[in-house]
């Protein structure tokens, strides 16, 4: 009997250690997917403040290719883009996934930036707290930049 309770708590720690690494494996893969998410946003950033320096009365909804990101910048199967209004650009990724928007935010909240994800015509904290309001054109569920 005492050799079944001892391969019992064998077994029990295995899938202890197998569960754990898992965890683990999910948060760096997550957090990898944040990071290029946060450089792909950065790369938006970048060409939609190039581009309404360059065109400041330009208004409406542009895609990361007609705001000038370079030729290298392929955002794969995501939405990314600006919404220029009034000399202000809301720049948008639309990541995968909830805990990647959440991921993503935190990431630019900690670099300054105002961001928040979208839901209807404003933006919003991972925790729910609304951030400021947002023009149409954005998708529900983007991380949101404001410029």
């Amino acid at each position: 009997m005492y050799v079944l309770y001892l391969f019992a708590a064998y077994i029990a720690v295995a899938f202890a250690t197998v569960l754990g690494n898992l965890g683990h494996t999910f948060e760096v893969r997550t957090g990898a997917y944040d990071q290029a998410n946060t450089q792909a946003i950065g790369v938006v950033i970048s060409a939609a403040n190039t581009f309404q320096h360059n065109n400041p009365t330009a208004s409406g909804d542009y895609s990361a290719a007609s705001l000038g990101a370079p030729s290298w910048f392929t955002p794969g199967s995501v939405a990314a883009g600006a919404v220029l209004q009034t000399g202000t650009a809301y720049v948008y990724l639309d990541p995968t996934g909830p805990s990647e928007a959440a991921g993503m935010t935190a990431q630019l909240q900690s670099k300054g930036f105002v961001t928040g994800i979208a839901r209807g015509n404003a933006i919003y904290t991972a925790g729910g707290g609304l951030v400021a309001a947002i023009p149409a054109g954005i998708p529900s569920g983007a991380v949101v930049v404001i410029q």
